[in-house]
């Protein structure tokens, strides 16, 4: 984690940058409530949400290579026109991996819980060996389970129990911020037993969740890296000494 987080602060720039245009298509969700319930908001609003999906689908793409990146002390060129081509190019990959991965965990379901968490653990570094390795479809998921083999509670454990220690964390923060403006405003308690909750809230909440994504992503590229050598023995990275080289934000 303390690594994730070297990589976050240093490259926290261009990440924000990258992050920030999930806003976007908030912000016009945002202005589409407050216009009030229409036939014209409804259609405009669920093209607001397709292109949040959109850009979300890059950022699996973005924010593990700029982690890639970043452990391999910038040798690597991610201008934002080479980020934006590469996004691209792999979506289509990504998708199918990730359908063929939801398809696995939802049939593991079928057969109680326990086989669903131990196919989402065994298959859960599908999309990032599509983004990383160049990967595909099947080859992509048994790429990740050989990566598995043999650890499987210890990858267990940083791959699914890392990123529920973080959200917690960011939760008990979040709710310390929201809670502690509410007080300032004598805003009663009530007011967040509702859905929608107040707007103010409901914007600090999504504007910390979008910074939290790139984070959560170096973490799991992270993880993935530290284990693709028992795969791969010759492609072991080490972690910069020094920050990265900067990458330029997009415009």
């Amino acid at each position: 984690m303390a690594r994730a987080w070297q990589i976050y602060r240093a490259y926290f720039g261009v990440m924000a940058g990258y992050a920030s245009w999930l806003l976007l298509p908030y912000a016009g969700v945002v202005l589409l409530n407050l216009v009030g319930d229409q036939a014209w908001t409804k259609f405009s609003m669920s093209l607001l949400l397709l292109a949040q999906a959109v850009l979300f689908l890059g950022m699996l793409t973005i924010f593990p290579l700029l982690a890639a990146c970043a452990v391999r002390r910038g040798n690597v060129d991610l201008s934002p026109q080479k980020l934006s081509e590469e996004a691209w190019k792999l979506a289509p990959s990504i998708v199918w991996v990730g359908l063929l991965e939801t398809a696995i965990i939802f049939g593991g379901l079928v057969l109680l819980v326990i086989p669903a968490f131990v196919f989402s653990v065994w298959f859960g570094f599908g999309q990032l060996a599509v983004v990383l390795d160049g990967k595909k479809g099947m080859a992509a998921l048994a790429f990740s389970r050989e990566m598995v083999r043999g650890q499987f509670w210890a990858v267990a454990w940083r791959a699914i129990g890392g990123p529920i220690l973080i959200v917690l964390i960011y939760a008990v923060a979040l709710n310390v911020v929201v809670g502690g403006i509410a007080a300032i405003g004598n805003v009663p308690p009530e007011a967040f037993a509702t859905f929608p909750p107040p707007l103010w809230a409901d914007v600090i909440t999504t504007v910390a969740e979008i910074f939290l994504l790139p984070f959560l992503f170096i973490y799991v590229t992270l993880v993935y890296l530290e284990l693709r050598p028992k795969v791969m023995p010759d492609s072991e990275e080490k972690a910069p000494v020094e920050p990265p080289e900067p990458i330029s934000t997009p415009a």
